[in-house]
């Protein structure tokens, strides 16, 4: 999926941009920005290091957000920025899918709108 066939005001085109502009706030060596999405809302955040050793993902705090303002996690769909490889993708879908509802959605865009890659949430948990 390329930039050009996501409508500009779609509900995804929306959490690109919010992940987007989270992710450029990150002070993380390889920023990420993560929206998470439930009942139309969405809850945003970026990864970030209190110290050296310590690291929180952008799809942790973006639940931890969800959290704080609901009480609660629970997870439609995701939206990410800044991830790039397989490995990190299946980090990510692990992290929310103990969240994630059945067929839960977690779409991974680069930095320019692209779609690299999109996971479905069930009970096998595969590539799209």
């Amino acid at each position: 999926m390329k930039k050009s066939d996501i409508h500009p005001n779609s509900p995804l085109a929306l959490a690109f941009k919010q992940a987007n502009e989270q992710r450029k706030k990150s002070s993380a060596e390889h920023p990420v920005g993560c929206v998470i999405c439930f009942d139309y809302m969405s809850y945003a955040a970026s990864n970030f290091s209190p110290s050296q050793d310590f690291k929180i993902s952008a799809e942790h705090a973006a639940m931890a957000a969800m959290h704080s303002q609901t009480g609660k996690v629970s997870v439609n769909s995701a939206v990410v920025v800044g991830y790039d490889s397989h490995d990190q993708f299946r980090e990510c879908v692990n992290n929310i899918s103990s969240f994630a509802g059945e067929e839960a959605h977690v779409y991974f865009f680069n930095e320019d709108q692209e779609l690299l890659n999109q996971f479905v949430i069930n009970d096998q948990m595969h590539l799209v």
